[in-house]
């Protein structure tokens, strides 16, 4: 590629840029009643990880534990985690389930406990064990004790194996981002269906009413004052990581339905560990395009998709409805090399002049008052610029899709979607503006958007908070 044909992607890129940084992630629950951070999470169970020891060689899974949990030894290490997590692998392996107290029995007689002690911890009757004992011989289709004993101690040997693959995995993707969390951040690793690891963000109380959140391109800052909204309003917020965000390894799709593809794969997956069933689903600017195809593949588990600060082209729609980065987003479109080469070049500039960061947001957002304060504070401090640093640097692969996100958003496609729809608009916005909005956003819903007086493009900081109380407010009306 030529110098003129580079400088015309660069150009191009830094014309119709939505947004570089006002991606919003997912973070998790505030952890209550743990002792420390856990080292990662499996299953949707805390892991306490630690390094192997000598002491620790043994060919039997469990190790001893002065934990109310369970201690397994694994090739990379030792792991103390919830006992519960036992009647999970039995149950996704053998596809039969046991009650609490069947799990329990079962991981007393494999730690060499009798079942006189087992009945005696637990506070129960010895002839209640020998009835629960019957009942798991059933279920697990075992003709003794010492059959089901080596039944379940190759169960906790997968297990360990699957500790030892997250253990190693979690740190290679959350690392060193971790660091930029807030304290009630919780985030975890998980097995999705394509046999690839799915990482997921979640914030709010576990038990709270699940809520899919898709973030865009770039990690924006959240800081403590971000976690208490969640618990507020009882809201479980699961936000699955799309590839190539914050990916400390290189990820590329080859094109792009194949990375949406695995983009609502992932979704899918951490659907399914917040229980399944319908949920609500919020998408943060660029992301509208993944909250419609994950909603054509699984439209049994969304009940309602809010759009915020929607990143648009106008699609089919009539040139007078277009906005004016429509044209310089198709031609990204029609010319996939160009935007790669653009990004990637966009990334050198980035990595060898940092305070270009400032220079290029504030070209994006414009005249937005708004938006221009929470850059203001976004490059405050130099722990905020850094991490600002770290979530560009770390999203290339997702920055160079997510501009193709916006040319494949179908308002015709989210119009035949049969469920309820709304969107939420800043009224401060300059770079989609409500007029261009509004008869888009009625052809989809039937409706006019939500107009927050008092909200720009950037979906961080109080503008977020506020959408996120409205839209809490709005959906028991929808119901």
């Amino acid at each position: 590629m030529t110098t003129s044909d580079r400088d015309e992607a660069v150009g191009l890129i830094l014309s119709a840029i939505d947004e570089d940084h006002d991606g919003l992630v997912s973070f998790s629950e505030k952890i209550q009643g743990l002792e420390g951070t856990p080292t990662f999470w499996m299953r949707d169970y805390p892991v306490y990880a630690r390094p192997a020891e000598a002491s620790d060689l043994h060919p039997w899974p469990i190790l001893p534990s002065k934990s109310d949990g369970m201690a397994l030894a694994g090739a990379s290490g030792t792991f103390e985690l919830p006992r519960a997590a036992l009647a999970d692998i039995v149950r996704d392996t053998l596809h039969t389930s046991l009650t609490e107290a069947e799990a329990t029995l079962l991981f007393d007689l494999a730690s060499g406990r009798s079942l006189e002690d087992s009945a005696q911890i637990a506070g129960t009757a010895v002839s209640t064990r020998r009835k629960q004992l019957q009942h798991v011989f059933r279920k697990l289709r075992v003709g003794g004790q010492v059959e089901l004993v080596s039944l379940t101690g190759r169960l906790l040997q997968r297990l360990a194996r699957e500790a030892d693959a997250l253990n190693a995995h979690s740190a290679s993707r959350w690392e060193p981002y971790a660091a930029h969390l807030p304290s009630g951040a919780r985030h975890g690793v998980i097995g999705g269906t394509d046999g690839q690891f799915v990482r997921y963000l979640q914030l709010g109380p576990h038990d709270g009413t699940p809520v899919l959140m898709l973030h865009t391109m770039v990690f924006p800052h959240l800081g403590e004052e971000d976690v208490a909204p969640f618990h507020e309003l009882g809201w479980r917020a699961l936000w699955p990581m799309r590839p190539g965000c914050l990916g400390l390894a290189a990820h590329h799709s080859k094109g792009w339905d194949a990375h949406c593809q695995t983009s609502v794969d992932a979704i899918a997956s951490v659907h399914r560990l917040a229980g399944g069933g319908p949920m609500p689903v919020i998408s943060l600017v660029s992301g509208g395009a993944y909250a419609v195809r994950f909603a054509q593949a699984y439209p049994d588990c969304v009940s309602r998709i809010d759009f915020v600060s929607t990143c648009f082209s106008a699609g089919k729609n009539k040139s007078r409805d277009v906005y004016f980065g429509d044209a310089l987003l198709r031609s990204v479109r029609q010319n996939g090399r160009l935007a790669a080469v653009a990004v990637q070049h966009l990334g050198g500039i980035l990595t060898r002049n940092q305070s270009h960061q400032q220079k290029v947001a504030r070209k994006v957002f414009g005249d937005c008052k708004i938006d221009q304060e929470l850059l203001d504070e976004e490059f405050a401090t130099p722990k905020r610029e850094a991490r600002f640093s770290l979530a560009t640097l770390h999203s290339m692969d997702s920055m160079r899709h997510d501009y193709l996100a916006q040319v494949h958003f179908s308002w015709r496609e989210a119009a035949a979607l049969d469920l309820p729809k709304v969107f939420w608009h800043g009224a401060q916005d300059r770079v989609h503006t409500v007029a261009d909005l509004k008869p888009l956003a009625e052809s989809v819903t039937g409706t006019s958007s939500r107009v927050l007086p008092e909200m720009g493009h950037l979906t961080q900081g109080t503008p977020l908070r506020d959408v996120l109380r409205l839209i809490a407010a709005d959906l028991p009306q929808m119901e």
